[in-house]
């Protein structure tokens, strides 16, 4: 992907997780000759979290289109595409709700209705999709010991529908929805990306990024799981740059006490900001080979550039 199409990805992640309508129609527009899958998958994702009802359409066309279904990629991106739409309509639906429901509560119930799915359906499948379980990787606090996935087939909706369920706990339905037969049904469990979600939805902004940093320091090992932690802390931007800096330094002082992988995930969460003030501290980093930085080159932080680490995440 090329720097601009990488910032421009960011740029409309922002859009979804702040409610920038305005970008909406450059987005729509994108997806008419999107340059790349993740670009795609992030900007399908940002419009359904708008509820961007221009955006309808053009969603639609990816959820029914049949020549994208037939392998493992097509299949993902066409389940993902019809989960999206029932989002963006439950948005829609909530920001214009009238009844004496509350909003978050009417968006969780119009997703089900729009979707046509039960709390069992997505539960079985996770259980499809999960097929067994796995030891843990490492003994770093927090590690995910869930199941192992099917990755030779495409994830059921059911799957996406899960994880789109947790974002609306995470972005303000939690407090409201929590005892919500359609969220107390579901095993989130099942699913790293919806349980990391859940399970720090109950917190504050300020008490996530804590969380997240600190359990990012201590890894000693990464794995494609841990770039959702990533990714959820670099949602935070410029304040996620610099609370992880803040704990880069004191780390320095004490090195003997964390793992280069420590180091290299917080590295990873100020790429993910395109904070280019942080460069030369990444730098120094790197010459003091406490971090590594595998195929993130220093320049695209020197310009810049924003490199999110999950789609649609």
């Amino acid at each position: 992907m090329s720097d601009g199409d990488s910032n421009q990805t960011e740029e409309f992640r922002q859009a979804g997780l702040q409610g920038k309508n305005l970008l909406a129609p450059q987005m729509i527009a994108a997806l008419e000759n999107p340059p790349h899958l993740g670009y795609t998958y992030t900007t399908i994702h940002a419009l359904a979290q708008l509820g961007a009802m221009d955006g309808l359409d053009v969603i639609r066309s990816y959820a029914q289109d049949d020549t994208t279904g037939k392998d493992i990629t097509g299949g993902d991106l066409k389940n993902f595409s019809r989960v999206a739409v029932a989002r963006l309509l439950a948005e829609s639906g909530a920001q214009s709700n009238i009844s004496s429901e509350k909003a978050s509560v009417v968006k969780v119930r119009r997703f089900y209705k729009e979707l046509g799915m039960k709390p069992a359906d997505l539960n079985d499948d996770l259980s499809a999709y999960y097929p067994s379980q796995q030891a843990p990787v490492t003994s770093t606090p927090n590690r995910w010991v869930g199941p192992a996935a099917d990755t030779s087939s495409p994830h059921p909706a059911g799957v996406y529908a899960v994880r789109e369920l947790a974002d609306m706990m995470y972005h303000g339905a939690y407090n409201d929805c929590r005892f919500l037969p359609e969220i107390t049904q579901v095993n989130f469990a099942r699913d790293y990306p919806a349980a990391l979600k859940m399970r720090l939805a109950p917190l504050s902004p300020t008490d996530r990024l804590t969380t997240l940093l600190q359990e990012l320091s201590h890894k000693t090992v990464l794995t494609h799981w841990d770039d959702y932690e990533i990714q959820l802390a670099s949602n935070e931007g410029l304040k996620a740059s610099r609370a992880a800096v803040q704990l880069l330094q004191r780390m320095e002082a004490h090195p003997e006490k964390y793992d280069e992988v420590g180091f290299t995930a917080l590295v990873r969460v100020i790429w993910g900001t395109g904070d280019q003030a942080q460069a030369p501290l990444v730098q120094h980093l790197l010459e003091n080979r406490l971090i590594d930085t595998g195929n993130l080159p220093i320049a695209d932080l020197t310009n810049g550039v924003k490199r999110g680490r999950e789609p649609a995440y």
